[in-house]
């Protein structure tokens, strides 16, 4: 499987090109009638965090409520599930990644969005925690292993331990 690591850089780009398209613009302009505040509801749990930067992007506040927002945002629309759910509210839904780009093979199989890039690393420390709460010695040789077998299994979960 290839992973694509996306850059909070990159991150922060998709987002203000989702918050300056133009089908947000012309829809922010219907809605609302001279309102500087904009605001945009985030999708549980990447939308979310997405949601939460917007602020930095001139006057966009985040919300709790899809019916009061001015866009819907999510980090990724894949089979379209979760984008076809929030069409009821018949507000522009955006998201820094479609599948499309997939397809086109410009971002791998898998996209590793940088809140989530640490997690693999934390991995072995959640697994030597656990070791040190039963009392045993982590540096023995058998649980550096056993350790970093782990991690590999969850860094390739098809490949296997090594």
């Amino acid at each position: 499987m290839k992973k694509y690591f996306m850059s909070w850089e990159e991150t922060f780009e998709r987002l203000y090109n989702c918050l300056n398209s133009v089908e947000i613009k012309n829809s922010y302009l219907n809605r609302t009638a001279g309102s500087k505040i904009k605001s945009v509801y985030g999708v549980p749990k990447g939308g979310m965090i997405i949601a939460g930067f917007a602020g930095n992007y001139g006057e966009w506040i985040s919300v709790t409520n899809p019916s009061v927002a001015d866009i819907i945002i999510d980090d990724i629309v894949d089979s379209g599930r979760t984008k076809d759910k929030f069409t009821k509210y018949e507000i522009p839904f955006v998201a820094l990644v479609e599948k499309e780009e997939f397809k086109s093979g410009s971002l791998g199989d898998w996209i590793v969005f940088p809140w989530e890039a640490d997690k693999i690393d934390d991995i072995d420390d959640n697994i030597q925690r656990l070791i040190e709460w039963y009392k045993l010695d982590v540096s023995l040789t058998d649980f550096k292993q056993t350790i970093n077998g782990v991690v590999e299994i969850y860094k390739d979960p098809k490949g296997g331990w090594s």
